[in-house]
């Protein structure tokens, strides 16, 4: 072997090296996390491919306005882990590490690899905190580890590859697609080193036939078991007609709350990031300005991807912490003098969530970081709950919950009596709650369960001849005068 052979095998040691030790504190700092009682995202999505996997149907048997990427990851997961929420809470933490080692290899070029590992290990510890969520399997999860795949594959010059993995990242999250002009930028600008001038065009029908690829594949699964009217309502149109339209009250107030809670989890290392992407806008016209400005409008096209649907959800905010983890490495390096530039890294460093908030990783058990992350302990009482369903019901006997929490389904393995696992998607789409009554009491379900106070639900269970079971109390919210407690029935139906 020639020394140049040898050099090269050593330097990849050498990065390889910082690479895992990024993913292992990924996945480090989320195993405090893996007991965390499953939320109703998780247990939607969980539930749902767990149906698929049984032979029903998404969007034709349930309704759900998730695209079909997340449940085929859990499913993925579970093949691997087996199917238990602990299997899905390590699925994503394994898809967590993945991300921060491709957020350190990306820096490795943009930086060098001692920057390189330092952009991954901000990602790392910053992107698993309990406010922001990423320590939880949601879509932006996954979604994030094939927006960075998608960029990593474009800058090494493949766009039809880097459209394909994009196009998959759509799939676990609509918004996914909203990256689309940093990519392509990335295609033709970064590609090669330089301004891809003569292969511009080229690259970018590749890209785009890349990102077709994936929802044409998965529109003709659907389309050939007659479910393409189902899947075009459940993954776009519910989205586009009711969704958005729906939320009319003070969209900026719940931003400005969310946002709060996620900024001071990490204040410094969002400053910094922020500095960065007003630095890169003012870059020079050369390649490393040209770097800088293709990161300034990855960040962009993460900010869309989290304002679009008017939501603003904690998780939502996932999306935006690689770009920011770059630009905060960027403003932390354009720093002349090497002490400051020290000094500034360790403030980036010590403010971060393990910092901040010790308890939530050496003192605070599953039940407690739920609490500290929604403010509620319905997970709690949703756990109880399907163990009472579980252990009192058949294996053919389907539920019904009015409300919120389909993880009930998912934990008691009972089937949900109706189409419709929210009751809100219920309420939108039929005319009133008489007729969410109707299609849900259609199955017979064994056992109703109702939350908060005395709703049309309960009503309609008395009616039919259901009798309270079990109530189980739990906290709702926390308001100014302590905690509001509520509580959540079961009602069963006599054999």
């Amino acid at each position: 072997m020639s020394d140049s052979s040898v050099m090269r095998a050593g330097v990849f040691r050498h990065r390889a090296a910082w690479v895992a030790g990024v993913a292992g504190l990924a996945f480090l700092v989320r195993i405090p996390f893996l007991g965390v009682p499953v939320d109703r995202d998780l247990g939607a999505q969980a539930y749902v491919a767990r149906a698929w996997k049984n032979g029903q149907l998404p969007y034709r048997d349930i309704f759900h306005e998730k695209p079909p990427g997340i449940y085929l990851a859990y499913r993925a997961g579970w093949a691997v882990f087996g199917d238990s929420p602990a299997a899905t809470m390590l699925t994503g933490a394994f898809c967590a590490a993945a991300s921060s080692a491709l957020v350190a290899v990306m820096g490795a070029q943009l930086f060098g690899p001692a920057a390189g590992a330092g952009a991954g290990a901000l990602y790392a510890v910053w992107s698993g905190g309990p406010a922001i969520e990423g320590w939880a399997p949601n879509t932006e999860t996954f979604m994030t580890v094939f927006v960075l795949a998608s960029m990593r594959l474009a800058w090494r010059g493949r766009p039809l590859t880097a459209g394909i993995a994009l196009g998959v990242a759509g799939l676990m999250r609509q918004t996914g697609l909203a990256m689309f002009p940093a990519v392509l930028a990335v295609a033709v600008v970064l590609a090669g080193g330089g301004p891809a001038r003569r292969g511009g065009w080229r690259a970018a029908a590749r890209l785009t036939g890349g990102v077709a690829l994936p929802w044409i594949a998965m529109g003709g699964y659907f389309a050939a078991r007659g479910a393409w009217g189902a899947y075009w309502d459940g993954v776009l149109w519910y989205n586009l007609m009711y969704y958005i339209p729906d939320l009319r009250v003070e969209p900026w107030n719940w931003f400005r709350g969310n946002f709060t809670m996620v900024f001071r989890e990490a204040p410094v290392a969002w400053v910094a990031g922020l500095v960065g992407f007003l630095l890169a806008l003012a870059g020079p016209r050369s390649n490393r300005g040209r770097e800088g400005r293709v990161l300034a409008l990855w960040f962009l096209c993460a900010v869309i991807g989290v304002m679009v649907g008017r939501r603003y959800f904690k998780h939502y905010f996932l999306q935006v912490l690689p770009p920011l983890a770059f630009l905060a490495v960027a403003a932390l390096r354009a720093i002349p003098s090497r002490p400051i530039r020290w000094a500034a890294a360790a403030a980036v460093a010590v403010l971060l969530p393990p910092v901040l908030m010790p308890k939530a990783y050496v003192r605070e058990g599953g039940e407690e970081l739920s609490f500290r992350a929604f403010g509620t302990t319905v997970f709690s009482a949703s756990r109880q709950a399907a163990e009472v369903i579980r252990s009192s019901t058949r294996p053919n006997d389907t539920v019904y919950v009015w409300g919120m929490e389909p993880e009930i389904y998912y934990l008691a393995e009972r089937r949900c009596s109706s189409r419709y696992i929210f009751t809100y998607h219920a309420q939108a789409l039929l005319p009133n709650d008489a007729a969410v009554w109707r299609e849900a009491s259609r199955a017979r379900p064994r056992v109703v369960v109702t939350l908060g106070p005395s709703s049309n639900a309960d009503w309609f269970a008395a009616l039919d001849g259901y009798r309270l079971s079990k109530e189980i109390r739990f906290v709702d919210s926390m308001e100014a005068a302590g905690p509001a407690w509520t509580t959540m029935r079961l009602y069963r139906r006599p054999a």
